[in-house]
């Protein structure tokens, strides 16, 4: 991260991680090294479907 940009993360049992950059507001789901959902502008009330989305993988 030498482009100074900040990211909240959070980590499933499932092995899924959630990443949101604070600078964009862009995200990801990423389930076993590939990216399974990508999102612009991920907006709080949001946040709730994605996680539900990332729990879900299997």
């Amino acid at each position: 991260m030498s482009d100074g940009e900040h990211y909240m993360r959070q980590y499933f049992s499932n092995g899924t991680v959630l990443e949101v950059s604070l600078k964009t507001g862009n995200g990801m789901v990423v389930f076993i090294g590939e990216i399974q959902k990508s999102c612009t502008t991920v907006l709080m009330r949001k946040i709730p479907v994605i996680q539900d989305f990332a729990k879900s993988l299997r």
